[in-house]
């Protein structure tokens, strides 16, 4: 294979998609002295044909092919041996490479282990306020008050979700979402990795995990309302092949009395009931007692911060949360002043309970396990992994009541593909969720159609039970609304 004329672009630190503070230094006490920067690491064989398990610290692995100077560093160390890749495959939660003179799983497993490399110039130099996401293996990552966690030991995929794995002294690995939440500073030149100590989140150890990435714990009042939800689709491929644990616990079991009562009358009277304190913290007693690693406590409450998927990707790393489902009039307040946690919304509207949110926080944080979907590209494609809608998508057939398929996804051209729906997103996400691209903006939605609007006075009319009648914009709800009939507030 022809070596490329211009060098692929490798990934930068995480800085500049996730916005981690970074040094802007290119040299780091590990590459310092020495022109390679290790790009990744050979984990295992894979297959009879001289295939090998790849842990890429970059975007993309495909950019190996044509990159020049590649060289497989000993992990003991000793002299680099030149190598090219010649085929790479993703494959989550890495990649696979095939290496040019690696033909059976004799050869693959004598470079397990082995580091992948190139020179420095072979790469393009990263911009000021970037870093190589190379140049942290090995630092120390340490906590804001100076307390040593560990060593830099790489940064994988999972499922979409940017984490930092840290080596511990205790032979535990830890891993830290490199996102602004967690890490305060990253300083090559000092040789550091700074990151914030969220409750929880540095006792966890994820060496030689037996394959489940997550548990889920419910604490609800309708255990039944979750079967359907774990028996179909990918939730129930997930359970079967033990990437994820789901636990549904009957807040009633640990009820007093004959009639297993979990419900009361508010203090200071009003309507509905209230979740009694005695079962519920009972019932979170039992789960803080049980085996495994400590759990975050998700209350699903209105108040709560909204799920959105930078949170998803944060709740993957908790490795086990434990859910408290409201219901009624709500839960007595002592409940979370005893087992404070994380106080989580999915919106700004009023449900029954808290079973449907459950439901939304399980599918959202499990289908960014590993082996999920089967696919990494399915999840960096879909809406606001990168802060950003999807793009439209469009099957068979080409041409559907005088609709044609857009000329460019019938081209074949990757690149031109990949373009259009960058293009496409941009332009949705602008016309649609202009809050997405400026976060410090008013949360702005399109309005409804005005067919389809209810008016103030329309509302204060329903909620007087008197009849309303429809106005000549709401004639004929049935039909398309036209272009025009979506107002984007500020444009």
């Amino acid at each position: 294979m022809p070596e490329s004329p211009d060098p692929p672009a490798f990934s930068k630190s995480a800085s500049e998609t996730t916005g981690p503070p970074a040094s802007g230094k290119s040299e780091s006490p590990l590459t310092a002295g020495r022109p390679l920067v290790r790009l990744g690491r050979l984990r295992r064989a894979h297959g009879i044909r001289g295939g090998l398990r790849l842990e890429y610290f970059g975007e993309d692995p495909r950019d190996l092919i044509g990159m020049r100077g590649i060289v497989l560093e000993p992990p003991s160390g000793g002299a680099p041996v030149p190598a090219k890749a010649i085929k790479v495959k993703i494959s989550p939660p890495g990649a696979l490479v095939a290496l040019e003179g690696v033909g059976s799983r004799t050869e693959a497993e004598r470079l397990q282990g082995f580091f992948v490399s190139a020179p420095r110039e072979s790469l393009p130099p990263p911009a000021e306020d970037e870093i190589y996401q190379a140049d942290l293996i090995g630092l120390q990552v340490v906590t804001t008050d100076g307390r040593l966690l560990g060593t830099a030991d790489g940064f994988p995929d999972h499922g979409g979700t940017q984490l930092m794995t840290v080596a511990t002294p205790e032979g535990k690995t830890l891993l830290i979402p490199w996102t602004d939440g967690y890490i305060s500073e990253a300083d090559p030149e000092a040789g550091r990795v700074v990151v914030l100590d969220a409750p929880g989140l540095l006792d966890q150890d994820w060496a030689g995990h037996a394959g489940t990435y997550v548990r889920f714990e419910v604490l609800t009042l309708f255990p039944g309302l979750f079967a359907s939800f774990l028996a179909e689709s990918l939730m129930a491929k997930a359970l079967a092949r033990g990437l994820v644990s789901v636990e549904i616990i009957d807040i009633r079991d640990y009820a007093e009395g004959r009639h297993r009562t979990a419900d009361d009358r508010p203090y200071g009277g009003g309507p509905g009931m209230v979740l009694m304190p005695g079962p519920l913290c009972a019932a979170l007693e039992a789960r803080m007692n049980a085996d495994g690693p400590p759990p975050l406590v998700v209350h699903l409450d209105p108040a709560g911060r909204v799920m959105d998927q930078a949170l998803a990707r944060e709740l993957l790393c908790r490795r086990r949360l434990v859910m408290v489902c409201g219901r009624y009039g709500g839960v007595d307040r002592r409940v979370s002043e005893l087992y404070p946690g994380l106080a989580l919304s999915i919106g700004d509207y009023v449900l029954n309970g808290g079973e449907v949110p459950a439901m939304a926080v399980m599918e959202a944080v499990a289908r960014l396990v590993p082996g999920f979907l089967g696919e990494k590209d399915s999840l960096e494609a879909e809406s606001f992994s990168e802060g950003l809608l999807g793009a439209p998508q469009y099957t068979r057939p080409q041409v559907f009541r005088g609709l044609e398929v857009p000329a460019v996804l019938l081209s074949g051209h990757h690149r031109e593909i990949e373009l259009f729906r960058r293009r496409e997103a941009a332009a949705a996400t602008r016309a649609t969720r202009p809050d997405l691209l400026d976060p410090d903006g008013p949360a702005t939605r399109p309005e409804m159609p005005k067919g389809l609007r209810i008016e103030p006075e329309s509302l204060t009319a329903l909620d007087s039970k008197t009849p309303v009648s429809p106005g000549p914009e709401a004639a004929d709800v049935t039909s398309p609304p036209k272009p025009g009939d979506f107002e984007i507030s500020g444009e």
